[in-house]
């Protein structure tokens, strides 16, 4: 268990590092923030379709990905912006969705 964890925060590390020396390549422009947008609108629709497994204390979440394809498209300085971006939203929307879950009851 702690040498997952060791990976993982590797792994994370290793990314931002990837995304911080890529910056100079990424172009915040009209074009990227369409893709942006598109991006977004169906990765908050699919977030709908997300399958979750719990198998005792864990929680499994399976959905579609288009984090590779939009790295592509625009460096993993853009895919950090993106990634923050949507975390964010569905942050909103799990705080407004027991917002109005709690105001039903």
């Amino acid at each position: 268990m702690l040498l997952s964890r060791i990976f993982i925060i590797f792994l994370f590390i290793i990314s931002i590092g990837a995304a911080v020396c890529s910056w100079h390549t990424f172009s915040f422009d009209l074009q990227y923030v369409k893709t942006l947008c598109v991006y977004l609108f169906f990765s908050l629709l699919y977030y709908h379709l997300r399958f979750v497994s719990h198998l005792g204390t864990k929680t499994i979440e399976y959905g579609m990905n288009y984090n590779l394809s939009f790295v592509i498209a625009t460096t993993p300085s853009g895919l950090l912006f993106f990634e923050l971006i949507y975390r964010f939203l569905i942050y909103l929307y799990k705080g407004s969705r027991q917002h109005f879950i709690e105001n039903i009851r």
